[in-house]
Formats: C-alpha cells, structure tokens, sequence
C-alpha cells in the first residue's frame, strides 16, 4: 500500500509541475507574439519570424504548453486515458 501511494505523491508532483510549466510557457509565448505585433490566433497570417524568447528553444511553444495543460492534470487525477489523448 505505502508502494502505490509513494506512486501517487510523484504523479500528483508531476503533474502540477506539468501545468505550472505549461501555462508558463502559453504565457511566455504570448509575450513574445504581443511583443512583435503578431496574432495568435491560428486563423490569422503572422507577417514575421519570431526566434528570440521562448521561440529560441521551442518552435511550437503554446502547442508545447496545451500539452503539458492536458498531461498535468491527467496525473494528478489518474486519468491515463486524458494522456493518450
């Protein structure tokens, strides 16, 4: 029993740092559209390249955040079906 509940305090962990970091990083990316005049919305073309900021290390920073938004939540409720998703 001590087993699975050892297993549970890492996931909750896990995945609280999973969304800390995901909204983080949706936040972050924002900044930089907003602070180069771009849109984020997907409908709407962007006019520039942005490689400064989080775009530096990440291509898809608000689509690497949405992951991590999903998948964070996913375990620290134990719903492994939400990570297959």
């Amino acid at each position: 029993m001590a087993r699975k509940a050892a297993h549970t305090v890492w996931c909750v962990s896990i995945g609280i740092a999973l969304l800390v970091v995901g909204v983080t990083l949706g936040g972050w990316a924002r900044r930089a559209f907003r602070a180069h005049g771009q849109p984020t919305d997907p409908g709407r073309p962007t006019l520039a390249l942005i490689s400064t900021g989080v775009f530096a290390y990440s291509r898809n920073p608000l689509y690497l955040g949405g992951i991590a938004v999903v998948v964070g939540p996913a375990l620290v409720l134990g719903l492994p079906w939400m990570v297959v998703l």
